[in-house]
Protein backbone atom coordinates (compact mmCIF):
# COMPACT_ATOMS: atom_id res chain seq x y z
CA UNK A 1 0.00 0.00 0.00
CA UNK A 2 1.24 3.70 -0.37
CA UNK A 3 1.88 6.16 1.78
CA UNK A 4 -1.02 8.64 1.76
CA UNK A 5 1.35 11.83 1.74
CA UNK A 6 4.43 12.63 0.51
CA UNK A 7 7.63 12.43 2.80
CA UNK A 8 9.50 15.35 1.07
CA UNK A 9 6.26 17.51 2.23
CA UNK A 10 3.65 15.60 4.65
CA UNK A 11 0.99 18.04 3.30
CA UNK A 12 1.10 16.88 -0.05
CA UNK A 13 -1.18 14.11 -0.67
CA UNK A 14 0.12 11.26 -2.68
CA UNK A 15 -2.89 8.81 -2.57
CA UNK A 16 -6.09 10.30 -3.45
CA UNK A 17 -9.91 9.21 -3.34
CA UNK A 18 -12.69 10.26 -5.06
CA UNK A 19 -13.97 12.06 -1.53
CA UNK A 20 -10.66 14.09 -1.71
CA UNK A 21 -10.85 15.09 -5.22
CA UNK A 22 -14.37 16.26 -5.00
CA UNK A 23 -13.33 18.20 -2.02
CA UNK A 24 -10.76 19.91 -3.49
CA UNK A 25 -12.63 20.50 -6.99
CA UNK A 26 -15.07 21.83 -4.94
CA UNK A 27 -12.92 24.68 -2.57
CA UNK A 28 -9.43 23.94 -1.60
CA UNK A 29 -10.10 25.48 1.69
CA UNK A 30 -13.08 22.45 1.75
CA UNK A 31 -9.78 20.16 1.17
CA UNK A 32 -7.80 22.12 3.80
CA UNK A 33 -10.03 21.72 6.82
CA UNK A 34 -10.95 18.34 5.97
CA UNK A 35 -7.33 16.60 5.06
CA UNK A 36 -6.50 18.47 8.80
CA UNK A 37 -9.31 16.01 9.85
CA UNK A 38 -11.93 18.55 11.07
CA UNK A 39 -15.45 17.51 11.43
CA UNK A 40 -18.67 18.65 12.33
CA UNK A 41 -19.37 17.28 15.78
CA UNK A 42 -23.27 17.42 15.27
CA UNK A 43 -25.14 13.74 14.57
CA UNK A 44 -25.75 12.92 11.01
CA UNK A 45 -28.24 10.12 10.61
CA UNK A 46 -28.33 9.97 6.99
CA UNK A 47 -24.88 8.95 6.97
CA UNK A 48 -25.60 6.65 10.03
CA UNK A 49 -28.35 4.74 8.82
CA UNK A 50 -26.25 4.09 5.14
CA UNK A 51 -23.27 2.99 7.06
CA UNK A 52 -25.36 0.15 8.75
CA UNK A 53 -27.31 -0.61 5.46
CA UNK A 54 -24.19 -0.70 3.58
CA UNK A 55 -22.82 -3.36 5.53
CA UNK A 56 -25.84 -5.21 6.17
CA UNK A 57 -26.07 -5.57 2.30
CA UNK A 58 -22.22 -6.62 2.49
CA UNK A 59 -23.10 -8.61 4.67
CA UNK A 60 -25.57 -10.61 2.35
CA UNK A 61 -24.08 -10.20 -0.81
CA UNK A 62 -20.76 -12.58 0.77
CA UNK A 63 -23.32 -14.81 2.57
CA UNK A 64 -25.01 -15.17 -0.65
CA UNK A 65 -22.27 -16.05 -2.68
CA UNK A 66 -20.75 -18.56 -0.03
CA UNK A 67 -24.40 -20.55 -0.44
CA UNK A 68 -24.63 -20.61 -4.37
CA UNK A 69 -21.89 -23.40 -3.74
CA UNK A 70 -24.30 -25.54 -1.96
CA UNK A 71 -26.70 -27.81 -3.54
CA UNK A 72 -29.91 -26.12 -2.06
CA UNK A 73 -32.42 -24.00 -4.35
CA UNK A 74 -32.10 -20.34 -5.04
CA UNK A 75 -35.05 -18.88 -2.52
CA UNK A 76 -33.20 -20.85 0.00
CA UNK A 77 -30.15 -19.56 -0.60
CA UNK A 78 -31.54 -16.12 -0.25
CA UNK A 79 -33.65 -17.05 2.73
CA UNK A 80 -30.92 -18.25 4.46
CA UNK A 81 -28.46 -15.37 3.40
CA UNK A 82 -31.16 -12.79 4.48
CA UNK A 83 -31.92 -13.90 8.10
CA UNK A 84 -28.05 -13.88 8.13
CA UNK A 85 -27.63 -10.25 7.19
CA UNK A 86 -30.86 -9.36 9.56
CA UNK A 87 -29.08 -10.70 12.67
CA UNK A 88 -25.69 -8.82 11.71
CA UNK A 89 -27.62 -5.72 11.36
CA UNK A 90 -29.69 -5.81 14.44
CA UNK A 91 -26.63 -6.34 16.10
CA UNK A 92 -24.37 -3.57 14.33
CA UNK A 93 -27.62 -1.08 15.27
CA UNK A 94 -25.99 0.27 18.71
CA UNK A 95 -23.53 -0.07 20.99
CA UNK A 96 -22.02 -2.33 23.52
CA UNK A 97 -20.78 -2.17 26.32
CA UNK A 98 -19.74 -3.18 29.98
CA UNK A 99 -21.77 -2.55 33.66
CA UNK A 100 -21.49 -4.07 36.91
CA UNK A 101 -24.52 -5.32 38.34
CA UNK A 102 -25.88 -7.51 41.29
CA UNK A 103 -25.20 -11.36 40.52
CA UNK A 104 -29.14 -11.69 42.03
CA UNK A 105 -31.54 -8.84 41.58
CA UNK A 106 -28.84 -7.55 38.20
CA UNK A 107 -29.88 -3.76 39.02
CA UNK A 108 -26.60 -1.46 38.43
CA UNK A 109 -27.51 -0.54 42.25
CA UNK A 110 -23.62 -1.45 43.46
CA UNK A 111 -21.14 -0.28 45.17
CA UNK A 112 -17.40 -0.60 46.29
CA UNK A 113 -17.25 -1.15 50.31
CA UNK A 114 -14.04 -1.59 51.05
CA UNK A 115 -12.50 -3.92 48.46
CA UNK A 116 -15.87 -5.66 47.20
CA UNK A 117 -18.25 -4.32 45.05
CA UNK A 118 -21.89 -5.34 46.74
CA UNK A 119 -25.46 -4.87 45.80
CA UNK A 120 -26.83 -1.42 47.97
CA UNK A 121 -30.50 -3.10 48.01
CA UNK A 122 -29.68 -6.82 48.81
CA UNK A 123 -25.86 -7.11 49.47
CA UNK A 124 -25.01 -9.75 47.17
CA UNK A 125 -21.99 -9.42 45.24
CA UNK A 126 -21.39 -8.28 41.80
CA UNK A 127 -20.71 -9.19 38.56
CA UNK A 128 -19.48 -7.51 35.01
CA UNK A 129 -22.27 -7.87 32.50
CA UNK A 130 -22.04 -7.11 28.89
CA UNK A 131 -25.48 -4.61 27.88
CA UNK A 132 -26.56 -2.79 25.10
CA UNK A 133 -27.70 -0.13 23.88
CA UNK A 134 -29.72 0.28 20.49
CA UNK A 135 -29.37 3.03 17.76
CA UNK A 136 -32.33 5.26 18.55
CA UNK A 137 -33.87 8.27 15.76
CA UNK A 138 -36.86 10.48 15.97
CA UNK A 139 -36.56 9.88 11.72
CA UNK A 140 -39.72 7.99 10.61
CA UNK A 141 -37.41 7.07 7.24
CA UNK A 142 -34.38 6.34 8.67
CA UNK A 143 -34.60 4.03 11.77
CA UNK A 144 -34.33 0.27 12.82
CA UNK A 145 -37.57 -0.72 11.57
CA UNK A 146 -36.88 1.09 8.42
CA UNK A 147 -33.78 -0.47 7.77
CA UNK A 148 -34.24 -4.00 8.75
CA UNK A 149 -37.59 -3.60 6.11
CA UNK A 150 -35.41 -2.22 3.25
CA UNK A 151 -32.68 -5.49 3.52
CA UNK A 152 -36.00 -7.93 3.61
CA UNK A 153 -37.66 -5.95 0.40
CA UNK A 154 -33.73 -6.21 -0.79
CA UNK A 155 -33.81 -9.70 -0.49
CA UNK A 156 -37.29 -10.38 -2.13
CA UNK A 157 -36.07 -8.16 -5.19
CA UNK A 158 -32.68 -10.54 -5.82
CA UNK A 159 -34.58 -13.07 -5.23
CA UNK A 160 -36.34 -12.40 -8.03
CA UNK A 161 -33.73 -10.20 -10.37
CA UNK A 162 -30.98 -11.06 -12.02
CA UNK A 163 -27.91 -9.03 -10.39
CA UNK A 164 -25.94 -11.49 -8.80
CA UNK A 165 -22.83 -10.78 -6.25
CA UNK A 166 -19.28 -11.76 -8.03
CA UNK A 167 -15.94 -12.79 -6.17
CA UNK A 168 -12.50 -11.95 -8.53
CA UNK A 169 -8.94 -12.90 -8.05
CA UNK A 170 -10.28 -14.05 -4.81
CA UNK A 171 -10.82 -10.80 -3.35
CA UNK A 172 -13.82 -9.78 -0.79
CA UNK A 173 -17.29 -9.80 -2.25
CA UNK A 174 -18.33 -6.15 -0.85
CA UNK A 175 -16.11 -3.26 0.14
CA UNK A 176 -13.56 -4.29 -2.62
CA UNK A 177 -10.12 -1.83 -2.00
CA UNK A 178 -8.40 -0.68 -5.01
CA UNK A 179 -5.34 1.26 -6.30
CA UNK A 180 -4.42 2.10 -9.12
CA UNK A 181 -1.33 4.44 -10.47
CA UNK A 182 -1.79 7.64 -12.35
CA UNK A 183 1.10 8.81 -14.48
CA UNK A 184 1.89 12.01 -12.85
CA UNK A 185 5.19 11.95 -10.66
CA UNK A 186 5.15 13.15 -6.87
CA UNK A 187 7.83 15.01 -5.34
CA UNK A 188 9.29 11.90 -3.56
CA UNK A 189 9.86 10.79 -7.32
CA UNK A 190 7.10 8.00 -7.47
CA UNK A 191 3.49 8.10 -9.06
CA UNK A 192 0.45 9.65 -7.82
CA UNK A 193 -1.91 7.12 -6.93
CA UNK A 194 -5.89 6.56 -6.74
CA UNK A 195 -7.87 4.68 -4.34
CA UNK A 196 -11.11 3.39 -2.86
CA UNK A 197 -13.74 0.85 -2.51
CA UNK A 198 -15.59 -0.57 -4.65
CA UNK A 199 -19.35 -2.14 -3.29
CA UNK A 200 -18.34 -5.13 -5.22
CA UNK A 201 -18.80 -6.27 -9.08
CA UNK A 202 -21.87 -8.12 -10.00
CA UNK A 203 -23.15 -9.95 -13.04
CA UNK A 204 -26.38 -9.34 -15.00
CA UNK A 205 -26.82 -11.76 -17.65
CA UNK A 206 -23.41 -12.43 -19.35
CA UNK A 207 -21.75 -9.11 -18.52
CA UNK A 208 -20.07 -7.29 -15.44
CA UNK A 209 -20.19 -4.18 -13.69
CA UNK A 210 -19.10 -2.25 -10.51
CA UNK A 211 -21.68 -1.68 -8.59
CA UNK A 212 -22.01 1.57 -6.32
CA UNK A 213 -25.03 1.66 -4.17
CA UNK A 214 -26.83 5.02 -2.83
CA UNK A 215 -29.31 4.95 0.25
CA UNK A 216 -31.28 7.90 -0.21
CA UNK A 217 -34.93 9.18 1.12
CA UNK A 218 -35.56 10.90 -2.31
CA UNK A 219 -37.31 9.20 -4.77
CA UNK A 220 -34.88 7.51 -7.05
CA UNK A 221 -36.19 8.71 -10.25
CA UNK A 222 -33.88 9.86 -13.64
CA UNK A 223 -33.15 13.13 -11.50
CA UNK A 224 -31.54 11.51 -9.12
CA UNK A 225 -29.36 9.25 -11.65
CA UNK A 226 -28.26 12.63 -13.13
CA UNK A 227 -26.80 13.95 -10.41
CA UNK A 228 -24.06 10.65 -10.58
CA UNK A 229 -23.58 11.28 -14.39
CA UNK A 230 -21.22 13.40 -14.61
CA UNK A 231 -19.71 13.10 -10.97
CA UNK A 232 -16.43 12.84 -9.37
CA UNK A 233 -17.66 9.46 -7.29
CA UNK A 234 -18.76 7.60 -10.73
CA UNK A 235 -16.21 9.01 -12.80
CA UNK A 236 -13.30 7.78 -10.72
CA UNK A 237 -14.84 4.31 -10.37
CA UNK A 238 -14.91 4.11 -13.96
CA UNK A 239 -11.86 5.06 -14.58
CA UNK A 240 -10.52 2.52 -11.98
CA UNK A 241 -12.45 -0.38 -12.93
CA UNK A 242 -11.53 -0.28 -16.39
CA UNK A 243 -7.70 0.14 -15.29
CA UNK A 244 -7.84 -2.57 -12.94
CA UNK A 245 -10.30 -4.96 -14.82
CA UNK A 246 -8.49 -4.53 -18.32
CA UNK A 247 -11.91 -3.76 -20.09
CA UNK A 248 -13.87 -7.03 -18.25
CA UNK A 249 -16.35 -4.96 -16.69
CA UNK A 250 -19.04 -3.29 -18.57
CA UNK A 251 -19.21 0.10 -16.71
CA UNK A 252 -20.60 1.20 -13.24
CA UNK A 253 -24.14 -0.31 -12.44
CA UNK A 254 -25.60 2.36 -9.84
CA UNK A 255 -28.07 0.98 -7.20
CA UNK A 256 -30.26 3.48 -5.39
CA UNK A 257 -32.37 2.06 -2.56
CA UNK A 258 -34.79 4.24 -1.46
CA UNK A 259 -35.94 4.05 2.02
CA UNK A 260 -39.67 5.92 2.84
CA UNK A 261 -41.72 5.79 5.70
CA UNK A 262 -43.59 2.59 4.84
CA UNK A 263 -41.83 1.08 1.89
CA UNK A 264 -38.65 0.64 0.69
CA UNK A 265 -37.82 0.68 -3.57
CA UNK A 266 -34.58 -0.46 -5.57
CA UNK A 267 -33.70 0.85 -9.26
CA UNK A 268 -30.63 0.92 -11.26
CA UNK A 269 -29.07 2.18 -14.44
CA UNK A 270 -25.98 1.62 -16.09
CA UNK A 271 -23.39 4.75 -16.35
CA UNK A 272 -21.49 4.21 -19.33
CA UNK A 273 -18.21 5.62 -20.23
CA UNK A 274 -15.89 5.52 -23.11
CA UNK A 275 -12.53 5.07 -23.45
CA UNK A 276 -11.76 8.86 -24.57
CA UNK A 277 -14.19 10.02 -21.63
CA UNK A 278 -12.04 8.05 -19.25
CA UNK A 279 -8.69 9.36 -20.61
CA UNK A 280 -10.03 12.92 -20.24
CA UNK A 281 -11.03 12.67 -16.51
CA UNK A 282 -7.73 11.08 -15.78
CA UNK A 283 -5.97 14.27 -16.92
CA UNK A 284 -8.23 16.67 -14.85
CA UNK A 285 -7.50 14.24 -12.04
CA UNK A 286 -4.05 15.01 -12.81
CA UNK A 287 -4.98 18.52 -13.26
CA UNK A 288 -6.55 19.10 -10.03
CA UNK A 289 -3.57 16.81 -7.30
CA UNK A 290 -1.35 19.79 -9.30
CA UNK A 291 -3.20 22.38 -8.21
CA UNK A 292 -3.60 20.73 -4.60
CA UNK A 293 0.56 20.43 -4.92
CA UNK A 294 1.20 23.93 -6.11
CA UNK A 295 -1.35 24.85 -2.94
CA UNK A 296 0.63 22.76 -0.59
CA UNK A 297 4.15 24.08 -1.44
CA UNK A 298 2.94 27.67 -1.83
CA UNK A 299 0.51 27.67 1.42
CA UNK A 300 1.49 25.66 3.87
CA UNK A 301 -0.89 25.39 7.20
CA UNK A 302 -1.83 28.74 6.26
CA UNK A 303 -5.64 29.10 5.00
CA UNK A 304 -5.98 27.79 1.39
CA UNK A 305 -8.01 30.02 -1.39
CA UNK A 306 -11.58 29.78 -1.47
CA UNK A 307 -13.96 29.50 -4.19
CA UNK A 308 -17.04 31.82 -2.28
CA UNK A 309 -19.16 30.25 -5.61
CA UNK A 310 -19.57 27.00 -3.95
CA UNK A 311 -20.02 27.94 -0.20
CA UNK A 312 -23.61 26.90 -0.53
CA UNK A 313 -23.58 23.69 -1.99
CA UNK A 314 -25.31 20.73 -0.94
CA UNK A 315 -27.15 22.54 1.65
CA UNK A 316 -29.56 20.24 3.39
CA UNK A 317 -27.70 17.12 2.18
CA UNK A 318 -25.37 14.27 3.44
CA UNK A 319 -21.94 16.44 1.82
CA UNK A 320 -22.89 19.77 3.48
CA UNK A 321 -25.30 21.45 6.17
CA UNK A 322 -28.82 23.06 6.78
CA UNK A 323 -26.63 26.51 4.87
CA UNK A 324 -24.37 25.14 2.51
CA UNK A 325 -20.53 24.02 3.26
CA UNK A 326 -20.56 22.50 6.82
CA UNK A 327 -17.52 24.91 7.36
CA UNK A 328 -18.92 27.77 5.62
CA UNK A 329 -19.57 29.58 8.98
CA UNK A 330 -15.98 29.50 9.96
CA UNK A 331 -14.75 30.50 6.94
CA UNK A 332 -17.00 33.99 7.31
CA UNK A 333 -15.83 34.94 10.65
CA UNK A 334 -12.89 37.03 10.73
CA UNK A 335 -9.26 35.30 10.16
CA UNK A 336 -8.14 36.08 13.95
CA UNK A 337 -11.15 33.94 14.92
CA UNK A 338 -11.34 30.73 12.74
CA UNK A 339 -9.70 29.15 15.25
CA UNK A 340 -12.03 29.36 18.11
CA UNK A 341 -14.97 28.97 16.11
CA UNK A 342 -13.35 26.07 14.63
CA UNK A 343 -12.67 24.36 17.83
CA UNK A 344 -16.14 25.27 19.24
CA UNK A 345 -17.99 23.29 16.39
CA UNK A 346 -15.84 20.85 15.03
CA UNK A 347 -14.03 17.78 16.13
CA UNK A 348 -10.44 16.90 14.74
CA UNK A 349 -9.82 13.05 13.89
CA UNK A 350 -6.75 11.70 15.42
CA UNK A 351 -5.59 10.64 11.97
CA UNK A 352 -6.31 12.71 9.11
CA UNK A 353 -8.03 10.81 5.96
Amino acid sequence: MVNKYCTINPLVRKKWSASSLAKFDQCPRLYQLYDAGWESEERNIKIEAGDYLHRALGRFDTELLALKEMPICDAYQVEEAMYTALEYLFGIMGDWYEVRVCEECRNENVDNFGMEWRCTCCGSGSVIEDRWTPWVTDDTKLNRWTLMRTLVWYADEVGAGTVQPLQLEGKSVTEVEWEVELEKVSPDGDCYVLGGYFDGPVKVGSEKFVRERKITTSAGGPWYFDLYDPHVQTDTYTLASEKLYDGEMSGILLEVIQVGVNFSRVTRKLLPKTKKQNWEWEGQIEEIIGEATVLAEVYGEKPWPMKRANCNLFAGTTEGSAKGCIFKEVCNKDPSQRERYLKAGFVKREEKR
